[in-house]
This record gives C-alpha cells, structure tokens and sequence, in this order.
C-alpha cells in the first residue's frame, strides 16, 4: 500500500506536462528561426568560397592571357560585334577543375551531368562590362577597358561575378559555346545590373536565367525574387579576386565611372565610392558594375 501511495505522489500531473510542453514549444520557437538563420549564413559563407576560388582561376587565366579576362566563346549570334563573354565559365574549368563552386547552396536549380552534353548548374554571371561586351564604337558607346585588366581603375570595387539563377552549361568543354548553332542555349551567362541576364531579352542562350541579386540599387530588370539570394543581399566577385557579401543598394549598375551633376536623377549611373553631397537618399556604393 506504502509503494503504491509513493507512486502515485510522484507521478507528473497533466497541468505539469502541459508546462513543460508549452516551454519546449515556446523555447523551439525561439530557436528554431536562430537555426535557420545559422544555416543560412553557412550557405552564404559557402557561396563566398565559391567565388574565391572561382577567382583564383580568373587570375590563372589571365596569368596566362597577357591579362585579358575571358570574352566567351560565342561568336555571330548577336551581331557582328558579339564579344559579350557569354561561355565563360567553361574558359576558366581547366584552372577551377571542379563543377561543385559554380554551384551556390542556395540555388535550387538542378545539374544534369547525365545529359548530352552534360549541363551544370552555373550560379554566378560575368559582368559583361569587363570584357568590353557592347561598349564599342561600333554600337555608339565609349570603349571601357577592352578585357584587361591593367585597364581597370578600381578592381577592388568592380564586380566580376554576381549570383543568377536557372543557368546550365556545359562548363567542363573549354570550347562552351562553340559548337552552338544560332540559337545558342545552356551557356554560362553575362549580366549587365540594368539589363539582367544577356540572352533573356534576345530569346538565345538560356532563357531562364535571372539575377538573384535583389534590386540593384533601385533596377530590377531580369530578376527572380526582390531579395537578393542570401538575406536580402547577395554575394559578389569583385575584379582583384576578393569576395563580398554586398546588399544591392550599396551597388552601382554603373553608367559612369564618377558622379557629375546632370546625372543626379539617375542614382545608380554612378560608380563605387561616389555620391550626391549632402543627398542621404544617394548613398556611396561598395561595389560598381562600372567597366571603368
């Protein structure tokens, strides 16, 4: 009678186990939001890694190209001045040797290495401002730095890789691109911050992609969500190698290389480090889509 007496004095009551499942509930949802946001910043830090090590091959290239990045390899499908740098990543394969960092965590788009050609996942866009794309003579624009290097004023600040989505090529054939007949499709993509993805407009290469950027400092041409990819920013591949994690109204689409009066209702024609004095609505950029 005694033991059954103790038993009973032990037990937990319903009201005790209710406490106790409402601290659980209370406590989860307190952390659980923490935890994501934990593993958030591991794929963001993850994403870095990526573009710095996709950084150390642009260096080795253009180690070995007298000190031009890569223009692409497509050729005569947009004209006759074409030299947009779309099928670069297959360029850069032979230095990088790997088709998991082209690959952002967060990019849900999915590799088809069983395919013929097999396609991967390609996260990242080449600024097509650095190698000269279309501002040429030939289509009325000012010449930027032609693809070298030693033309850029401000590596530190002009963006070389920022983050797409739904892009897939065949990043392991160094010759990406050139066995493509008119419409080319499934090739590593270029960006132009005000124009989104190069081919999206003209119907070629892959039709899908978008910038995941978020809004570059007020532009949203060619995007696929209004927060950039990693906690309302995103990352960035700058010109000297070094890797960023910028929110897009700190970046400049970069019409122009330095701030000048006419342009003050157009903010982002301006590039890094410049600003509108006195003007808080116009903040200084971090980084710039400026090919000078």
């Amino acid at each position: 009678m005694n033991a059954i007496r103790r038993s009973r004095i032990s037990a937990f009551t319903l009201i005790e186990l209710l406490v106790v499942i409402a601290i659980i509930a209370i406590l989860a949802a307190i952390l659980f939001p923490v935890f994501a946001k934990v593993r958030e910043k591991a794929r963001q830090t993850s994403c870095l890694s990526n573009e710095k090590q996709l950084g150390l091959g642009f260096a080795q290239y253009i180690q070995d190209n007298d000190e031009m990045f890569p223009s692409g390899s497509v050729r005569g499908t947009l004209g006759p001045n074409d030299l947009f740098g779309i099928g670069w990543a297959g360029q850069i394969f032979p230095y990088v040797k790997s088709t998991g960092v082209y690959a952002c965590p967060d990019d849900k788009t999915q590799s088809q290495p069983n395919a013929n050609p097999p396609m991967y996942e390609v996260s990242y866009g080449l600024n097509t401002h650095v190698v000269n794309s279309y501002l040429t003579p030939a289509f009325g624009n000012p010449t930027g730095p032609l693809g070298h290097l030693s033309g850029f004023n401000a590596p530190a600040k002009t963006v070389l890789l920022c983050e797409v989505s739904n892009n897939l090529a065949n990043i392991t054939s160094i010759d990406e691109g050139q066995s493509h007949v008119p419409p080319a499709t499934h090739l590593s993509v270029t960006t132009s911050a005000s124009g989104g993805c190069l081919g999206i407009t003209k119907n070629a290469y892959d039709a899908q992609a978008r910038v995941s950027t978020g809004p570059v400092d007020l532009n949203t041409g060619g995007l696929d969500a209004l927060t950039g990819r990693h906690t309302d920013a995103s990352t960035y591949l700058m010109a000297d190698g070094h890797a960023k994690w910028i929110p897009g109204a700190r970046v400049s689409s970069g019409g122009n290389a330095a701030f000048a009066p006419t342009d003050q209702p157009v903010r982002y024609n301006n590039a890094a480090g410049t600003e509108f004095a006195g003007n808080s609505k116009f903040p200084a950029y971090t980084a710039t889509f400026s090919p000078n």
